[in-house]
C-alpha cells in the first residue's frame, strides 16, 4: 500500500507514467518554484542564482565531496583496517548508504530552491516541513567544520611551500616528525598559511555561484583530476611497489574486517561524500530547472564514481610510495604530514611529486571548504545580507574561531574543553561525530517518510520503477539504521 492508498483509499490506481510525462510535470513545478524564488529573493542570488549546465554541477558537487577524507583519511584508515576487506565493504556501504542519502540531500536542495532552512519548508508537505529547523544545524556545523577544516587547510598549503623550497630531501623519519611537531608549536606560522587558505575561500564564495565557484571548480577539478591520475600512475609504475599496492587495496582478507573496521568503513562512506552538513543541497538548488539538463540520478552516480575513484587512486598512490621505500601500510594519520615527505625525500623526482601532492591536497581541501562557506552564505544572502558582505563578514568570524584552535593544538592542547578533548578535538567531535550523522538521519527520515512519493518520483524519473523502490527502501529503512550505527560507535570510540 502506497502513501497515498491510505490517504484516499477509494481512489482508483493512476497509470504509471513515462519519463516524457514526469518530465512535464517537473518542468511545470520548476517553473513555479523559480518564478516564485524571483520574486522573493533579495540580494546577489537574483543576479547570479545557479550553476550554467550539468558539466558545472557536477565539477562543483565533485569538489564538495572529494577532499581532505578522500586523499588523507581514506588511505590511512584502508591501511590501519587491512587493506582489500575494508575496501569491499566500503564500496558496498557507497551504495547502501551514501548514493540513497545523497539523492535525497540534492532532491531538497532542487525541489525546495530557498537555501539549508527553507528548502524544507517547499517540499509540498506540513511533515517535510517541520524539519527546517536542521537547517540551522547544518548552518551551524558548516561553520565549526571549517574552523577546524581551514587549520588543516593551511597545514597543506605550508607543506606545499616546504615542497617548493626542497624541504623534504633527504628527510629522515625523525625529521619528519620534528618538522611537524615544531609546526603546530608555531603559532604564528599556522595562523598565517590558516588566513591564506581561508581568504582564498572566502574571495571565490564572494564571486558569486557562476563567477565565483562555477568558475573556479571548472578550472580547480580537472587540474586535479590531471595531477592525481597522474602522480598514481608514476607511483604504480616507479615506486617498486605498484603491485604490492594493488595487492594490499584489492586482494581482500576477510580475517581481518573486524567489527571496527566495518564500523570505520560505514562512516568513512557517510563521510567522504561530505553528506549531512548541507552541502549537496545548497549545490543543489543551484542546478538548472529543466531534468533533461541536469538529472539527478546521473550526477549522483557520477559524483559517487569521481568521490570513490579519487580515494582509490589516493591509496594506490600513497600505498605504493610507501611501500616503496620501507614504509608500513598502518601509518595512521602521519601518513601525509610524515610519512609521505620521508618517502618524497628518497625517490627519483621526488620533489616534483611532492610539489604536485601537495598542491593537490590544496586543492581538495578548497574545493570542499568552498562548499561549507557557501551553505553559510547562501542563508545569509537570502535574509539580505547581500553575498560579497557575508562571504567577508561570517569568512572572518570562521577564521577567528580558527585562531583558537590553532591555539589548542599548540600552547592549549593539555586545556580540556569536552570529555577529556581539547577545543581542536571538542570541536572537530561536534562537527564530524554528531552534527553531520544528526543532520544525515533527518534527510533520509524526512525524505523517505514525509515527503510524498509521486513528488520523489518526478525528481528521480529516470530511475526505473524497480530501482527507484530499492532507493525508496534503502531511505525509509536501511540508511537511517546505518547512520544510527555510524553515530553510536562514533559516540562510543570518542
Amino acid at each position: 500500500m502506497t502513501r497515498g492508498d491510505w490517504r484516499t483509499p477509494k481512489a482508483p490506481s493512476r497509470p504509471a507514467l513515462s519519463q516524457a510525462a514526469w518530465s512535464k510535470i517537473l518542468d511545470k513545478r520548476e517553473a513555479r518554484l523559480a518564478m516564485a524564488q524571483t520574486e522573493n529573493q533579495t540580494g546577489s542570488q537574483s543576479q547570479n542564482a545557479g550553476f550554467s549546465g550539468s558539466m558545472a554541477f557536477i565539477l562543483a558537487a565533485s569538489g564538495s565531496a572529494v577532499g581532505l577524507g578522500n586523499i588523507w583519511k581514506f588511505p590511512y584508515v584502508t591501511g590501519e583496517n587491512g587493506g582489500g576487506a575494508f575496501v569491499l565493504f566500503y564500496l558496498m556501504c557507497i551504495l547502501a548508504l551514501g548514493a540513497p542519502l545523497m539523492f535525497a540531500e540534492i532532491f531538497i536542495g532542487k525541489r525546495g530552491k530557498a537555501g539549508p532552512v527553507d528548502s524544507f519548508k517547499n517540499l509540498g508537505t506540513k511533515a517535510a516541513a517541520r524539519a527546517h529547523p536542521v537547517g540551522y544545524i547544518f548552518i551551524l556545523t558548516a561553520f565549526v567544520a571549517l574552523s577546524v577544516y581551514g587549520v588543516i587547510g593551511g597545514w597543506a598549503v605550508y607543506y606545499t611551500s616546504l615542497a617548493l623550497d626542497n624541504g623534504f630531501d633527504g628527510m629522515t623519519p625523525e625529521a619528519a616528525s620534528g618538522t611537524f611537531g615544531t609546526l603546530m608549536d608555531d603559532f604564528a606560522t599556522m595562523v598565517l598559511f590558516q588566513i591564506l587558505f581561508m581568504a582564498a575561500i572566502t574571495y571565490v564564495v564572494a564571486k558569486g555561484v557562476s563567477t565565483g565557484i562555477e568558475r573556479y571548480t571548472t578550472i580547480l577539478m580537472p587540474l586535479f583530476f590531471m595531477m592525481l591520475l597522474g602522480l598514481t600512475a608514476y607511483a604504480l609504475t616507479t615506486s617498486g611497489a605498484g603491485m604490492r599496492s594493488v595487492s594490499f587495496m584489492f586482494n581482500p582478507d576477510f580475517t581481518k574486517l573486524t567489527p571496527s573496521a566495518m564500523a570505520e568503513a560505514l562512516g568513512h562512506a557517510f563521510f567522504s561524500l561530505s553528506l549531512g552538513v548541507g552541502g549537496m543541497l545548497v549545490y543543489g538548488q543551484y542546478m538548472p530547472s529543466s531534468p533533461s539538463a541536469t538529472p539527478i540520478t546521473r550526477s549522483v552516480a557520477t559524483i559517487v564514481v569521481v568521490d570513490t575513484l579519487v580515494a582509490l587512486c589516493a591509496g594506490l598512490l600513497i600505498f605504493s610510495v610507501i611501500f616503496g621505500h620501507g614504509g608500513e601500510a598502518a601509518g595512521g594519520p602521519g601518513l601525509l604530514f610524515m610519512s609521505l615527505p620521508v618517502a618524497f625525500g628518497e625517490m627519483t623526482g621526488g620533489y616534483y611529486v611532492a610539489v604536485l601532492w601537495f598542491a593537490l591536497v590544496v586543492v581538495a581541501a578548497l574545493t570542499s571548504g568552498i562548499s561549507y562557506l557557501e551553505i553559510i552564505v547562501a542563508h545569509a544572502d537570502r535574509l539580505g545580507m547581500g553575498r560579497a558582505k557575508a562571504a567577508v563578514s561570517l569568512g572572518v568570524a570562521i577564521t577567528s574561531v580558527g585562531f583558537a584552535t590553532v591555539w589548542s593544538l599548540g600552547p592549549g592542547k593539555d586545556v580540556i574543553i569536552f570529555a577529556g578533548k581539547n577545543l581542536f578535538d571538542t570541536l572537530d567531535f561536534f562537527a564530524f561525530g554528531v552534527s553531520l550523522p544528526l543532520g544525515g538521519l533527518v534527510i533520509a527520515i524526512t525524505v523517505g517518510w514525509a515527503v510524498r512519493r509521486e513528488e520523489y518520483r518526478a525528481y528521480l524519473s529516470e530511475l526505473g520503477e524497480g530501482t527507484f523502490n530499492k532507493v525508496v527502501f534503502l531511505t525509509k529503512y536501511v540508511t537511517p539504521v546505518l547512520i544510527i550505527m555510524i553515530m553510536a560507535y562514533l559516540i562510543k570510540t570518542s
